[in-house]
């Protein structure tokens, strides 16, 4: 089942980007050319899309609970069963939150930022 930070989702979209060579290239003024710095293995941002659905009063406090998980190293598992641990939540986004009218529930949405440690 799909989770982030063991929160239940019932669909979290995205995988993953593996960590890549990060460089950064630099120029000095009066000379040709440039130089460039390795830094390791990083360049690996990525968001996750959460998604549930359930009454409008559980949303809210699942919205809560992904919302207190910025800052932390959590683990996520995608639609595909992927498992992504050592992810750094950089940002959560701002939740989209829908009444559906039909049976009375709601559906909330969130967009989870961060990169793997």
């Amino acid at each position: 089942m799909a989770s982030v930070g063991g929160i239940t989702c019932d669909y979290v979209h995205g995988s993953a980007a593996g960590k890549k060579e990060t460089t950064h290239l630099w120029r000095v003024p009066g000379l040709d050319g440039y130089g460039a710095h390795l830094l390791g293995l990083g360049d690996s941002e990525t968001v996750f899309r959460a998604v549930r659905f359930n009454t409008a009063a559980a949303v809210h406090v699942w919205v809560g609970l992904l919302e207190s998980l910025q800052g932390q190293v959590i683990v996520v598992v995608n639609d595909w069963a992927e498992t992504v641990s050592g992810f750094f939540v950089t940002r959560v986004g701002r939740p989209q939150i829908t009444a559906d009218l039909g049976n009375g529930g709601a559906r909330g949405e969130i967009e989870i930022e961060g990169v793997i440690t």
